[in-house]
């Protein structure tokens, strides 16, 4: 007999697993992940807030344990959360945690170690806006410890928030040492701040640079950024690195020597050279070129003797010279409307021409004088361009006017400045009143003899032989610049 209770078992369907549980909509899952986030930088300031008011054997200080639980918590958020905690913080509370980072304790009250601080900030930098991490620059006391770590790892809204947080403190003028640099005789130029400024600005890019010195606007006029022009120059003389020595107290001081060093300042415009927009170049090429100034100051007087001004202000101008190749059209023209005497071009190629050196003069003049397509007759037939011709040659020959040099040195100067665009270039006819070596040999002979003055010599190789009208554009402002050089 057949079990038919067993039969019918046997061929029950099996039990049915449970269905999926419903998909989130991509909707709901950011929805959900938004909420979380938000639960996350909420858990966060209380822990914090906690840990800053617990109280404990010294008041409200933060132990070491709590510093390193705050530190590995920030280091862990993402970049949205990082910046909504730190706004969720008032200034007092991320100012008493960077005192408790900073403090000196005893036992477990201690801060955090150097390395360990270096990462907070490295990672802060890394992901935070502008805006809050100027806070967080604000609230230590060193500018060139985090100015150091935010070059190296920042991004450009870490770099901006720094220079906002210390340019108002930024000043180049003489700094109070410590015991060593007073019993030395040692007086620096330029302060923490300022020179962490510096440094930050020689680690930026071409978008960051723009940002923190400033751009052209869609006028076609600069705008600054960050900096003001006051306080980007104040940046530069703190970064050729002045240094006044006068001996130990009680040797009778006397005149100090002065000392710089203006790798810092070359790294700013080696890197403003990278950028496409010819108005920060300009500012830049401006406010370096006060700068180099000074140093020609101090290395051209006796009393003011030193060992490296004029090494150093060579190797500024050499800086200079590559901004300026970098769009010598854009850069001059933008000069002569804003330096319309001259100052700052002047200053360059008085040293470039002390120097001996005529290459990247004579790149710029060639630029000036025959345009993008070698015409020159077509290019100068725009006033603007004969114009900053006319500007770029009165500093030349302000230069070439202000040397202590023989007459054959100035021949040989003038020599190299001209000699290869006589050869390379098509200046025959009216473009230029010789078409020969045997005309330049002879024009260099009358320099070399004293017949004739090298800046006239100079004005007569470039420009005569052109219309009248093109060389009236050009004396107007080669004769503004000579005229205001010359007073000087």
């Amino acid at each position: 007999m057949v079990d038919k209770t067993a039969a019918a078992g046997s061929n029950a369907n099996p039990t049915r697993p449970d269905p999926p549980p419903p998909v989130a909509s991509p909707v709901q899952a950011t929805q959900t992940a938004q909420a979380q986030s938000a639960q996350k930088v909420d858990d966060t300031v209380a822990d914090i807030r906690n840990k800053l008011k617990d109280g404990g054997w010294l008041e409200d200080d933060l132990t070491h344990d709590e510093l390193k639980d705050i530190a590995k918590t920030l280091e862990g958020l993402s970049p949205q959360e990082a910046n909504q905690v730190l706004s969720k913080l008032t200034d007092a509370e991320i100012n008493k945690i960077a005192d408790e980072i900073d403090s000196s304790g005893i036992g477990n009250y201690d801060g955090l170690s150097k390395d360990q601080k270096h990462d907070l900030i490295a990672s802060l930098a890394g992901k935070l806006d502008a805006k809050q991490f100027e806070r967080v620059a604000k609230a230590f006391d060193d500018p060139k410890e985090i100015g150091d770590i935010v070059a190296a790892q920042g991004s450009n809204d870490a770099k901006i928030g720094f220079i906002n947080a210390h340019k108002g403190d930024a000043s180049s003028g003489p700094q109070v040492g410590g015991w060593l640099d007073s019993m030395s005789g040692v007086t620096r130029y330029g302060n923490d701040s300022a020179r962490a400024i510096a440094t930050v600005l020689g680690s930026m890019d071409a978008a960051g640079l723009e940002r923190a010195i400033g751009k052209t606007n869609s006028q076609g006029e600069f705008e600054a950024g960050a900096l003001s022009a006051q306080q980007l120059r104040e940046v530069f003389d703190a970064a050729v690195d002045q240094t006044a020595y006068s001996g130990p107290p009680g040797t009778g001081g006397g005149v100090p020597s002065y000392g710089y060093n203006v790798e810092q300042l070359n790294r700013i415009v080696d890197a403003v050279s990278r950028s496409g927009d010819a108005g920060l170049k300009t500012e830049v090429f401006m406010a370096a070129s006060q700068s180099l100034g000074k140093i020609q100051d101090v290395a051209g007087s006796l009393l003011t003797p030193s060992a490296n001004a004029n090494q150093q202000a060579s190797s500024l101008s050499d800086h200079l010279g590559g901004l300026l190749k970098s769009d010598p059209r854009g850069i001059v023209d933008r000069l002569e409307r804003a330096d319309s005497f001259g100052d700052a071009l002047t200053r360059y190629t008085r040293q470039q021409l002390a120097d001996g050196k005529t290459a990247d003069l004579h790149d710029i003049l060639v630029e000036l004088r025959n345009g993008p397509n070698g015409d020159a007759r077509s290019y100068l037939s725009d006033t603007e361009h004969a114009e900053d011709l006319g500007y770029a040659l009165g500093a030349v020959s302000a230069g070439l006017d202000s040397l202590k040099k023989s007459n054959k040195e100035k021949a040989d100067l003038l020599g190299g400045l001209i000699e290869s665009v006589v050869g390379n270039l098509p200046y025959g006819g009216d473009a230029i009143s010789f078409a020969s070596q045997k005309a330049l040999d002879a024009t260099l002979g009358e320099v070399s003899a004293g017949a004739k003055e090298a800046p006239q010599a100079l004005y007569d190789l470039i420009v005569k032989g052109l219309s009248a009208s093109v060389q009236g554009d050009i004396d107007t402002t080669m004769d503004r610049v000579l005229i205001q050089q010359h007073v000087k």
